[in-house]
């Protein structure tokens, strides 16, 4: 999805493309808009032919944008929240699949690669779902899943949801990926697209008496209550969203009845027109900076959008709400 050049915004729960090597077909030339007399430029379409995900075959480098949380030094934070393609690196062999993947460094852990085959993978994961799990090394434990993203009841055919947890040989990083066939950039829609169904999936808490030494107790929450609307304007590239966290608190893997509001946060950002990625911060709906994001689109002029999270408020209680995960978007 090509947006007329702009400036750049300045960049300030477990989790349930193709990247420099994609796996659509090749870009076309030209297209990306036209204008007469020094206004504003009108995109225009190009036609651009994508193969979907399931379709894929032979080797695939696929990019993501990530979002989740490490643990380091004892400690646990948030992580992710990067430009596409600047957090997680999946090559993968369709023919298997296999996958072999490189984490880069998003927080505090070290980059680290790890890789799975069809020797790894559970023969019992439901329809729509891979899961792999093998022991490295030091005897530590690995996992990795795919999976199909169904919003509002459709499936999403040019984008996947990778979970991965595994230790990193200094701590532990549990993080979830979209990833897939992205929306290349000069396939322009024609006005304002906006998105208003969402699936969020990530690790959403809030930590009571956060500043206080032996802070607690910790409240999980499924994020599935979550909402989030957002708007890409195609005449001066600006990404606009509002998220509301929304959970309910998962107690000894009981899920509750009740939804509870954990905050409502905003960002914006401007796509500069020259790669598939954009960035910026997350605020509160008072203008507080808690936290980044980061995402891209995924198949025929957006038909998907990933927002990757990584976030921490401080409330007036001295509680902390955190979020790392991703959502995903469709019109």
């Amino acid at each position: 999805m090509k947006f007329s050049k702009a400036s750049t915004l300045a960049l300030a729960l477990a989790l349930c493309a193709c990247g420099g090597g994609d796996g659509s077909s090749p870009p076309p030339t030209g297209g990306g808009g036209s204008s007469s007399g020094g206004g504003t430029p009108t995109p225009t379409p190009s036609p651009v032919t994508y193969n979907k995900f399931a379709d894929l075959m032979g080797q695939q480098a696929f990019a993501s944008t990530c979002g989740g949380e490490e643990i380091f030094n004892g400690q646990t934070f948030t992580n992710g929240a990067t430009g596409f393609g600047e957090g997680i690196a999946i090559n993968s062999d369709r023919s298997g699949p296999s996958y072999d993947i490189t984490v880069q460094q998003m927080g505090f852990n070290p980059p680290f690669s790890l890789s799975f085959t069809q020797a790894d993978r559970d023969p019992a994961a439901p329809a729509g779902t891979e899961r792999y799990k093998k022991t490295d090394a030091s005897g530590n434990t690995q996992r990795f899943g795919v999976s199909v993203v169904t919003i509002a009841g459709v499936a999403q055919d040019y984008v996947r949801l990778a979970t991965l947890s595994s230790p990193t040989g200094v701590g532990f990083v549990s993080i979830g990926c979209a990833f897939g066939v992205p929306t290349v950039l000069s396939d322009v829609p024609s006005a304002t697209k906006s998105y208003s169904k969402a699936v969020a999936t990530g690790i959403l808490r809030l930590v009571e008496n956060a500043g206080t030494l032996g802070m607690g107790p910790v409240h999980t929450y499924s994020t599935s209550p979550t909402t989030m609307t957002a708007t890409a304007n195609p005449a001066n590239g600006q990404i606009s969203f509002t998220l509301n966290l929304k959970g309910q608190e998962v107690v000894a893997g009981t899920v509750s009845d009740t939804v509870t509001d954990l905050g409502t946060y905003t960002g914006s950002t401007t796509i500069d027109g020259s790669k598939q990625s954009f960035s910026g911060i997350v605020s509160t709906s008072g203008g507080l900076v808690v936290g980044n994001f980061g995402g891209w689109f995924f198949g025929p002029q957006g038909a998907t959008m990933a927002v990757s999270f990584k976030m921490t408020e401080r409330r007036p209680d001295n509680s902390d709400v955190t979020y790392g995960g991703v959502t995903l978007l469709s019109p």
